[in-house]
């Protein structure tokens, strides 16, 4: 018996034992998870000795990280992006640039290919329909002049083409084929240099030229000699010419006048003076004279799709070059050679 009482007393000594262990013995779910980044933050202490760490301050702990994740990603890719390796572009402060100088943009400025195109002016006396009749003191026996300008989007040259207006086409020459009609010129040229060579036109009357000339400030002349023609009398010195005193000289020009170049030097050099990189910055008064005064299908939405290639052109200060194609003069007119004409193509870029 009394072996039977001291294993009773054993048995429940056990049972007291294990039940105050069980007491001690934190539940699973009650078990304190530090994780690695709370170590690293807090240190390998306790968060609240006996508690899990709270939702709320994992969640903004892990918002936190995410963040700063987020801002290297970014920073990465500015520095990447950005030019000359420095972030935003310029280490620099920015400087004001006054509305007449010129676009430093332009330095970081690439013409594309949609930007090679060839304009045709055509500066004819016809009158257009119901507009007032030209002076004859201006267009008299001017000839129609035909030139087809193109800058070129990888150097920046502007080439002047000058085609004689009595080129013989397939309709007669190409002033006949013209008519006063900008679409029809369009037409005749291309019948000649090839379909598509044509992108825009402009279409002016000679007093209308003339009228464009002045307004934009005339042409400054310097004669070394006397120049004499039937239509003119200019004293030696350096002269501010007019309008309708240049399309004299451009009509000279073209008809063998030694004393003068031909109308696609004398445009090129009236472009050179009037149309500078300054008072193209300045406004649009350069565009607005020359709508006012021709006809075309340049729209101002054309303008100002093209205007930032104009002032890299501007910018470049690449040049003029110009072509002027004789041809062998006829009874019906001039006739152009396969060798002129494949020369017009090529230096107009014109594949």
């Amino acid at each position: 018996m009394q072996d039977e009482r001291d294993e009773e007393k054993l048995m429940d000594g056990i049972a007291e034992t294990l039940a105050k262990m069980e007491d001690d013995t934190p539940l699973p779910d009650e078990e304190i998870v530090t994780p690695f980044w709370s170590r690293h933050l807090f240190g390998d202490g306790k968060i609240g000795e006996g508690k899990a760490l709270p939702g709320f301050a994992v969640f903004c702990l892990t918002f936190l990280c995410s963040l700063l994740l987020l801002v290297g990603v970014m920073y990465s890719v500015l520095r990447l992006t950005s030019k000359n390796g420095t972030l935003f572009g310029s280490s620099t402060a920015a400087e004001s640039v006054p509305a007449g100088d010129a676009d430093l943009s332009l330095d970081y400025y690439h013409p594309e290919m949609s930007d090679d195109y060839r304009l045709l002016v055509v500066c004819d006396g016809a009158e257009t329909a119901g507009a007032v009749p030209v002076s004859q003191e201006v267009s008299g026996d001017l000839p129609v002049f035909f030139w087809v300008l193109r800058i070129d989007p990888r150097n920046g040259v502007l080439t002047i083409l000058s085609l004689p207006g009595d080129t013989r086409t397939e309709e007669g020459t190409l002033a006949e084929a013209a008519g006063n009609n900008g679409a029809r010129a369009v037409s005749a040229v291309e019948k000649l240099l090839g379909e598509g060579s044509i992108d825009k036109y402009l279409l002016l009357r000679h007093e209308d030229a003339a009228d464009l000339i002045t307004e934009l400030g005339g042409m400054e002349w310097e004669f070394s000699d006397r120049y004499r023609s039937d239509s003119l009398d200019i004293p030696v010195g350096r002269h501010l010419l007019d309008g309708g005193t240049v399309l004299r000289l451009m009509a000279d020009g073209d008809g063998g006048a030694k004393a003068v170049p031909g109308s696609a030097d004398i445009l090129c050099a009236l472009l050179g003076q009037r149309f500078t990189e300054d008072a193209f910055n300045k406004n649009d008064s350069l565009f607005q004279t020359l709508a006012a005064h021709s006809t075309g299908d340049i729209s101002v939405m054309d303008y100002y799709d093209g205007k930032k290639f104009l002032r890299w052109y501007l910018h470049m200060k690449a040049g003029c070059r110009t072509v002027t194609l004789s041809g062998e003069r006829t009874e019906e007119g001039v006739l152009l050679s396969d060798g002129e004409i494949q020369l017009a193509r090529d230096k107009l870029g014109i594949k």
